[in-house]
């Protein structure tokens, strides 16, 4: 009598049920709406993968895209930015302390060193 319950009425411990497949319904229930979602989804899927072929085969004919570009750095003034833009949203009354002048021409030159990096390393292992 020194058990648990669990182990007196002769359950186990632990759940051992495996799936190994899952079916999709779908996204309805209707249908007469399958037909027009599937050209939907299936136009969508072939323009993302005509525009991806496209830019593949720019890149290769264009030898002036074969070098990376500065696009890395912009990405990181845009988080700067968004990061600007939170503080000023998020914590108005706070603004002028959190985001001093100092704060910004470390951002900035984070981003134009990150990305000047970035395209760096990529140039050296092409």
């Amino acid at each position: 009598m020194g058990g648990n319950g669990e182990e007196e009425s002769g359950m186990a411990k632990e759940n051992h049920t495996t799936k190994n497949e899952f079916i999709l319904t779908g996204f309805t229930d209707h249908p007469e709406l399958k037909t027009m979602l599937f050209l939907v989804f299936f136009a969508t899927y072939l323009i993302t993968m005509v525009g991806n072929l496209s830019l593949v085969i720019l890149i290769s004919k264009e030898h002036r895209l074969h070098t990376p570009i500065v696009e890395t750095a912009d990405c990181f003034l845009l988080a700067a930015m968004a990061y600007d833009r939170y503080v000023a949203i998020c914590n108005p009354l706070q603004y002028h302390t959190m985001m001093s002048k100092k704060l910004c021409i470390q951002m900035t030159t984070g981003a134009y060193t990150a990305g000047n990096l970035h395209s760096t390393i990529h140039t050296l292992l092409c």
